[in-house]
């Protein structure tokens, strides 16, 4: 009995242990990736003028409701006249100092302020999304970066390699001609193919050295890149070409921000056309006077209320123009509305396409790659026996290069592919790759606004 549940608890922690080796694996293989990433976006000043540019329109919705803020004032007013009463006599000095302190307010004006609050929320909005399209561009374009580095990185690898393999073969065919059993043809041909392979790996190298610089230029310079993995993913992309565009219609920050200026112009037109309407206004003044002047009429103080209705009684000519211009602006959003939703559309249908025909490519290049191999072994024993020559079993060995590049490359396109889906609809976030992070976005001393009473 204790050997049976002694086996039985082993193949429960065998089972737990070969299930925790694949997730071990995965965030192995993604760490060097979401550390790029971070780095990106805590480098990036674009990023950091996004925001700040996202904040100043946070801060001018409350600045909006300043149509129907209290605003208060203090006036002095000090008059000097020379006077002569009843035409006689000289005149004498008269001085007047009229001192008022105002609080006044609208309590209505026809909608403008509302519509202005509005417009500043809807902007608001629109820089949001701007943000959000700046994120995106960076995480794209880091990804992108990362795996033409990782890409480059194995081809330079294999390049080298290859030259190797060939300098070998190279030498043994200089053997062989001593020997008397090649040609010096087939001996210069060989080293055409060596010279060939040099060529190739030097461009690879070149090749990476500059995807090396821009990666570095994005994350920053003590980035260690020699720990590169091919990343994994673990979101959730559609299944139809339907559901992603539909996604993309509802989640893309370009079509919103097209919605959001089709609302913003309305709001302008309806803006100047509330400018047009009643208007009430309540001023609370107190006033202080004292004067020179003999007479007492001058000296007093006071306090009171203003209550000041004000309508137009008609449209002028540059107002009627300038809201049948907002007019025509807004129609003009209308039309683009569809333009945006035209190239979103084609931009998420060929994103799709590429994602799923990714995974065809990347099983085309496995193939690719296992028919190279077998072809090349056969080619290796024929080539024993004489059945074929040195030059043939080189191009085999080019051959099972080149399909290894290739299925290299479907690799990191059908990755790409993942990314550039999700960024297309618009739905790309920090949060899909690293959980919990923030960006450290530099410290920025407060500004603080100058007292009223400082000259």
């Amino acid at each position: 009995m204790n050997k049976y549940y002694f086996n039985f608890n082993l193949k429960v922690l065998l089972i737990i242990f070969f299930l925790l080796i694949p997730n071990l694996a995965v965030s192995n293989s993604n760490k060097n990736f979401e550390l790029a990433l971070k780095n990106a976006l805590n480098n990036s000043a674009e990023l950091v003028s996004a925001k700040y540019l996202f904040e100043s329109k946070k801060k001018l919705i409350l600045s909006a409701y300043s149509g129907k803020d209290w605003n208060s004032s203090f006036t002095s007013t000090l008059t000097a006249n020379n006077k002569k009463y009843d035409h006689s006599g000289s005149f004498t000095d008269e001085t007047t100092n009229l001192n008022i302190i105002s609080l006044k307010k609208k309590l209505f004006d026809g909608g403008f302020t509302e519509n202005e609050v509005e417009i500043a929320t809807n902007n608001f909005n629109l820089e949001k999304n701007n943000f959000l399209l700046t994120e995106q561009k960076i995480l794209f374009k880091t990804i992108t970066s990362y795996l033409e580095l990782y890409k480059s990185n194995k081809i330079e690898k294999l390049r080298s390699i290859n030259v190797d393999k060939f300098l070998k073969h190279v030498n043994a065919s200089k053997l062989k001609l001593k020997a008397g059993t090649i040609t010096p043809t087939t001996v210069a041909e060989a080293e055409a193919r060596l010279a060939r392979s040099e060529y190739e790996l030097i461009l690879a190298k070149t090749e990476r050295e500059n995807f090396k610089n821009e990666f570095l230029s994005i994350v920053g310079e003590g980035f260690n890149i020699s720990g590169l993995k091919l990343p994994f993913t673990k979101f959730i992309l559609p299944e139809t070409m339907d559901e992603a565009i539909k996604l993309a219609f509802d989640n893309n920050p370009l079509i919103l921000n097209n919605r959001i200026k089709k609302n913003i112009s309305l709001l302008e037109r309806n803006k100047s056309i509330s400018v047009n309407k009643p208007s009430l206004e309540i001023d609370f003044q107190y006033k202080y006077s004292e004067s020179s002047s003999s007479s007492s009429s001058n000296d007093f103080s006071s306090y009171g209320t203003i209550l000041t209705f004000k309508t137009p009684l008609f449209y002028n000519k540059s107002q009627k123009h300038l809201i049948l211009s907002l007019n025509d602006k807004f129609l003009s959003i209308v039309q683009e509305e569809r333009e945006v939703q035209r190239n979103v559309k084609l931009n998420v249908s060929s994103a799709f396409n590429n994602y799923k025909n990714s995974f065809l490519n990347t099983k085309a290049a496995s193939k690719e790659l296992k028919a190279a191999k077998l072809a090349l072994k056969g080619v290796q024993k024929e080539e024993e026996y004489g059945i074929r020559t040195l030059l043939e079993v080189l191009d085999n060995e080019v051959n099972v290069v080149n399909a290894e590049v290739n299925i290299l490359k479907s690799k990191c396109n059908e990755i790409l592919q993942k990314f550039n889906l999700k960024t297309k609809i618009g739905t790309l976030v920090i949060s899909d790759i690293v959980k919990n992070f923030r960006v450290k976005y530099p410290y920025e001393k407060d500004f603080k606004i100058p007292s009223l009473i400082a000259f």
